[in-house]
């Protein structure tokens, strides 16, 4: 039978120990992000607004303590993060754009038919 080791790691296998959970925290966060992406491009916004919630702690715990020296994927990560977000964002804004659209052109129907029906009097719709 042989005997485990219980003195405490040395600082390399402490280093690379790290520096896998750090890199596995990252991709936790790129995955996320990808799928924040991927519900942005079928609209289905209540689930990306439910996932950002949850990407914005693990980007925190991600990033906590981080030594970039150690860590030389970061910069790449990081890249593919800024580049996902930029998409996600992009989304949102035709998303919204669409959104003011559609408000503006219902707002439109509305007063048109407020209008026809004050010229041949029967009465306004409410205005919503």
């Amino acid at each position: 039978m042989q005997l485990v080791n219980e003195t405490n790691p040395d600082a390399e296998t402490q280093a690379e120990i790290r520096y896998r959970q750090k890199r596995f925290e990252l991709a936790e966060v790129l995955r996320g992000t990808e799928t924040i992406l991927h519900l942005a491009q079928k609209g289905d916004w209540e689930a990306v607004e439910e996932l950002e919630r949850m990407r914005k702690s693990d980007i925190a715990v991600c990033f906590s303590g981080l030594d970039v020296l150690e860590m030389p994927l970061l910069k790449e990560a990081l890249g593919t993060l800024a580049s996902m977000n930029d998409q996600i964002m992009e989304l949102v804004a035709q998303a919204r754009q669409e959104s003011l659209q559609a408000c503006d052109e219902l707002r439109k129907a509305r007063q048109a038919t407020n209008d026809y029906q004050a010229q041949h009097g029967t009465g306004e719709l409410a205005a919503y």
